[in-house]
């Protein structure tokens, strides 16, 4: 199965991250997560700094989600790149 890497280079308006809600939802949607599970991925790239792995249940899954995170506006920077497990 593809794993998904995730970095979030966020731009912060005092304690909180702009722009993160699209792409909460979109790791929710491509990944099959509850809006909560999805939050903790992200809140983990924005706040702790880490580069997350999620494992897609398919290559193409794995690649819809590649391609509407390089739709995603500029703010914050968000970087993908999938592997095999």
């Amino acid at each position: 199965m593809p794993v998904v890497t995730l970095r979030i280079e966020p731009e912060f308006c005092g304690s909180m991250s702009m722009g993160t809600v699209r792409i909460i939802k979109l790791v929710a949607e491509c990944f099959g997560l509850s809006i909560v599970a999805a939050e903790r991925h992200v809140d983990r790239c924005v706040f702790d700094g880490e580069t997350v792995e999620i494992v897609a249940l398919s290559a193409d899954a794995a690649a819809r989600f590649v391609a509407a995170a390089a739709t995603l506006p500029p703010v914050p920077r968000v970087r993908v790149g999938v592997r095999d497990a």
